[in-house]
């Protein structure tokens, strides 16, 4: 304890909870907590304001101590604490511990970055106003906010929005907002982001690039997409890469199209299929014996993206795994039947049951049960899986993948999807294995946003 913070005793009826406790955590005192503190008292002090009254935390103890009758309880006032916005974000700081929903998250993010603007606005350049309780360091008050709070800026800033959209929408709407934001801040965020226009307005400048498809990219280098022929060329591969075939016509296509064996994926062995499946359905011309598993400097761009991978849901191995994640799931597993969690790195197999762990995954971080995800795949951009996936960020990997376990490089171009918030990270750790590319929509007015440049 600091040497000028005091203990006292008060008497629960005379303090005052603060109004934003409220508006946020909207605490109250359960039955269990009210039983706890009739059996034993208030075991850890309340801490006060200043003035002796406002409380900075410990509401739901106070709550607790209120409906049982106590007549005093044991508090700490700061005398530091006296400006109305280092209350308020100390009393933002003394929940950082605590289990928060998405709307909470939205809810401190919100104030926080409010009060800390607030803040810089009034220091300006000033040096000599350090009696707040809390400092604050250089840097944008938002990415400060969402630091202090502990999420992604970007997670943070969406669920501040959609906190909004609750906030001013009628009841029924609002009941459907907060319904969705408890299960995921993406999902949420889509029902709120604005529907694009499906006419742009007449005069854009730059025009938007389009591939022979009709989707608007973005390429992330120094200006506007290069067009339609450096992305079909970017994704150009034979019609025969496309093809797939059933065992018993596999060997004599493979001695006529692929020379040399081409890629399995991550250790499966004639494909990764689900349990109750046949497994004929081999990766595209691969070999009939030899594993073969995500290049090294793939997984070390992953795990330099996502931090760590928590799950690879295509594994190899339990014991010898080529994927450094916490946990693995292998074909005897059975992934897709398989709850997912967290960061998870999938190079799934690549035969007719691609689709299934595509939408396996697409449903999975819809729903917010994994909150990061890459996702190694053949750019195939004629298929219905891709379009599942073409509106997350993608890296189109320069040239042809050599899995390890292959001598010979895989007969089709690959691309890595990333599905998440920070796409500066995305990029920081993939832009040296391809352009990185992202589909951009005209906004509700028809024009198109400027190329987006990591920090």
């Amino acid at each position: 304890m600091n040497d000028d913070m005091r203990v006292a005793r008060r008497n629960p009826a005379a303090l005052s909870p603060h109004p934003l406790n409220d508006e946020i955590y909207g605490d109250r005192a359960d039955a269990e907590l009210v039983e706890s503190i009739r059996d034993n008292g208030v075991l850890n002090p309340l801490l006060l304001a200043a003035d002796g009254k406002t409380i900075v935390s410990g509401h739901r103890r106070w709550a607790a101590a209120q409906a049982i009758g106590l007549q005093t309880i044991t508090v700490i006032i700061n005398p530091r604490l006296q400006d109305d916005l280092d209350i308020a974000q100390a009393l933002i700081e003394a929940n950082r511990q605590r289990a928060k929903t998405n709307e909470q998250i939205g809810r401190e993010y919100k104030h926080l970055a409010r009060i800390l603007n607030e803040r810089q606005s009034r220091q300006g350049n000033r040096t000599d106003l350090t009696s707040v309780a809390i400092a604050t360091e250089v840097g944008s008050p938002t990415a400060k906010a969402a630091e202090i709070i502990g999420v992604h800026k970007n997670t943070a800033n969406r669920a501040a929005r959609v906190v909004e959209a609750i906030d001013s929408a009628e009841p029924e709407q609002a009941a459907e907002l907060r319904s969705a934001l408890g299960k995921s801040v993406n999902k949420a965020y889509r029902m709120i982001r604005p529907t694009p226009k499906t006419q742009p307005r007449a005069a854009v400048n730059p025009p938007p690039r389009k591939n022979p498809s009709g989707v608007s990219y973005e390429r992330f280098d120094d200006g506007w997409g290069s067009g339609a022929d450096d992305f079909a060329d970017a994704i150009d591969y034979d019609l025969a890469d496309a093809i797939e075939y059933d065992e018993d016509e596999q060997g004599a296509s493979i001695d006529r199209l692929a020379p040399s064996p081409a890629p399995q994926h991550n250790g499966h062995t004639n494909g990764y299929s689900r349990a109750h499946e046949p497994q004929r359905h081999a990766v595209h011309f691969s070999s009939k014996s030899a594993e073969h598993y995500t290049p090294a400097a793939i997984l070390d761009a992953a795990v330099t993206c996502l931090g760590a991978i928590d799950l690879d849901p295509c594994s190899n191995s339990h014991k010898t795994p080529n994927v450094p994640a916490s946990r693995h799931y292998t074909r005897e597993d059975d992934g897709l039947a398989m709850p997912w969690q967290g960061r998870v790195y999938m190079n799934p197999p690549y035969g007719r049951e691609l689709e299934a762990w595509i939408e396996k995954l697409v449903s999975e971080y819809d729903t917010g049960n994994i909150s990061e995800a890459i996702a190694l795949v053949p750019a195939r951009t004629d298929t219905q899986w891709w379009q599942r996936l073409a509106r997350f960020p993608l890296c189109l990997v320069i040239g042809r993948l050599t899995f390890l376990g292959n001598n010979a490089s895989a007969p089709f171009p690959s691309a890595l999807f990333y599905l998440g918030d920070d796409i500066g990270r995305f990029y920081a750790a993939f832009s040296a294995h391809g352009d990185i590319w992202q589909r951009v929509q005209p906004d509700p007015t028809g024009a198109f946003p400027p190329p987006y440049f990591a920090d």
